[in-house]
């Protein structure tokens, strides 16, 4: 079999069995991605891999054109991923519930991350060899992970038991908005500064203006502008679907070539332009339904199985990690939501659904996690560690949204 028709064979493979994945996750009440992941388990060295030795060579043999066609396609499926992710933002939620966002937000992020700092100080024999390096750079990094949600997910769920519009649904919306946009952008400079071979050589302060300057950019002048076009093109005489559709991709591409020319991963490129794009629910575009479904059809769970089958989750498990990784997870965003939500004057239900809302990490954090373990800021165990926490968190945060808010609701037929 010839280098094409093997790669070929590869994606197929994956496709189908992140899709199966998927399809019985939802039918189980869960999200997809976490059936997708469970696949890319499966198909790698963790069950594959040790079950059918040979098979698994002949399927995925160590060749170089087929590696890198494969690792092209996975790449970009993480671009188109963030794409869709950003288009669920809802910008119009922040001239809402201020005060409660602000509070609620503020507290989601800031006392996951200092449980984070806090844990990697008192017990940093547990997170060897990740923060050998430098314990305070990796305390960061973990603060950083463990204070993002996962947006798509959390909207998924909402949307599901027609929270969305109420008040309640509005915070956690709002604030996992800016949990994910605030840990996005620290986990960008922080990516550059652990990993100098692959920065540009600029300072971070330099990195951290050229951010904020492309954040603001893409969220007024940027916004306004796509917004404008996009009108345009729903007026004019073409079919404006594939015309808004190659305009997003065109802008997608370019963005994430210029962080990264910043220094930046080209992730935050992608969800800027998905911002950027994104409508709220009752104005979604035509060719933002079809963006979503082909990302949602095709990338997204090729991306989420090659994520599975990038570490042997039996090899590499140290079960006091993940345990102690789990904990702080939802004691940090549980408690920092229900804080938050509490200083916002919100109801004691209500604060504890917002902790467990915000608490979902989903393909967020798995997203993540995969490109520290790409740029090699973490181990094998700490990215087993980190993924099977956000299948954990994404796993309780819909049956106890639904048991805190609409205990009537039926079981959730499937998210991100």
């Amino acid at each position: 079999m010839n280098a094409h028709s093997l790669l070929m064979l590869q994606i197929a493979t994956m496709l189908a069995v992140g899709l199966s994945g998927g399809y019985f996750a939802r039918k189980l009440g869960f999200p997809a991605v976490i059936g997708e992941l469970l696949g890319g388990v499966i198909l790698g060295p963790t069950v594959f891999g040790a079950v059918a030795p040979a098979a698994s060579t002949w399927l995925f043999p160590n060749i170089a054109d087929v590696n890198s066609g494969r690792d092209a396609l996975v790449r970009f499926s993480i671009l188109f991923f963030l794409l869709a992710a950003g288009m669920e933002v809802d910008l119009s939620l922040l001239r809402t519930e201020r005060l409660r966002i602000v509070w609620t937000s503020g507290m989601g992020i800031a006392i996951p991350f200092l449980s984070g700092l806090l844990a990697v100080f008192l017990f940093p024999a547990l997170w060897e060899p990740s923060a050998a390096g430098s314990k305070l750079w990796f305390a960061i990094f973990l603060g950083t992970a463990l204070s993002i949600s996962a947006l798509p997910v959390t909207a998924r769920i909402l949307l599901e038991l027609n929270l969305l519009r109420e008040r309640v649904g509005m915070v956690i919306m709002a604030s996992a908005m800016m949990n994910d946009l605030i840990g996005w952008t620290l986990f960008a400079l922080l990516l550059d500064h652990m990993n100098p071979a692959t920065g540009t050589g600029n300072s971070l302060f330099g990195r951290l203006a050229a951010v904020i300057g492309l954040f603001i950019l893409f969220l007024t002048v940027g916004r306004q502008a796509v917004q404008h076009l996009l009108k345009r093109l729903n007026t004019g005489r073409l079919p404006p679907v594939p015309l808004e559709i190659g305009l997003g991709m065109t802008l997608m591409l370019c963005a994430s070539a210029l962080v990264e020319a910043l220094g930046v991963h080209p992730v935050f490129g992608a969800f800027m332009v998905g911002i950027a794009f994104g409508q709220p629910a009752e104005k979604r575009l035509p060719a933002q339904e079809a963006v979503y479904g082909v990302v949602m059809g095709f990338f997204a769970p090729l991306y989420f199985v090659s994520v599975g089958m990038k570490a042997n989750f039996v090899t590499h498990l140290r079960l006091p990690l993940v345990l102690m990784v789990i904990a702080i997870a939802c004691v940090g965003k549980i408690g920092g939501g229900y804080l938050g939500a509490r200083i916002g004057k919100m109801r004691g239900r209500e604060a504890v659904a917002v902790g467990f809302g915000l608490n979902s990490r989903g393909a967020m954090e798995m997203v993540l996690a995969s490109v520290a373990l790409d740029k090699h800021l973490i181990d094998e165990a700490m990215f087993v560690a980190l993924v099977l926490m956000a299948l954990v968190t994404s796993a309780i945060s819909g049956p106890m949204l639904r048991r805190l808010l609409h205990p009537s609701a039926q079981t959730e037929k499937g998210s991100l």
